[in-house]
């Protein structure tokens, strides 16, 4: 199983073998876009503390489809989205995935925030080992 990786300002998290909760067919790209949406608190929150909010898209539209439990899905990105605005002044954070093999995504948000101690590291993540 992968080791998550946290360095300061970057926090990937690595979810693997999605297939195996099927529910239902999502397009990644819809996922991201649904975590920002204009209706949402977000953008307010992007657009007090000057900070730029950048999605990377790895595949087309077309292909981003995959098999997930999507509520959990979204649940996750809001999480990673929230702690990342939360403790970013000013700057960007960028939100991107990876496909790393058929059955193994990995979601990155990258920020200019104030990162996370390594002694609490350990702690923090410990639910996603």
């Amino acid at each position: 199983m992968p080791v998550p990786l946290f360095k300061k300002g970057i926090k990937v998290l690595t979810l693997i073998k999605l297939q195996k909760r099927i529910l239902n067919k999502q397009s990644l790209n819809e996922v991201f876009v649904k975590s920002i949406d204009d209706k949402s608190d977000k953008l307010k929150l992007l657009k007090k503390f000057e900070i730029e909010l950048l999605i990377h898209k790895s595949l087309k539209d077309i292909e981003s489809n995959i098999n997930t439990d999507s509520f959990k899905l979204q649940h996750i990105l809001n999480n990673l989205i929230d702690n990342a605005i939360k403790f970013t002044e000013k700057g960007k954070i960028v939100l991107s995935y990876e496909i790393l093999n058929q059955d193994t995504l990995q979601f990155s948000i990258t920020d200019t925030g104030i990162g996370i101690r390594e002694e609490t590291q350990k702690v923090i993540f410990d639910a996603f080992s």
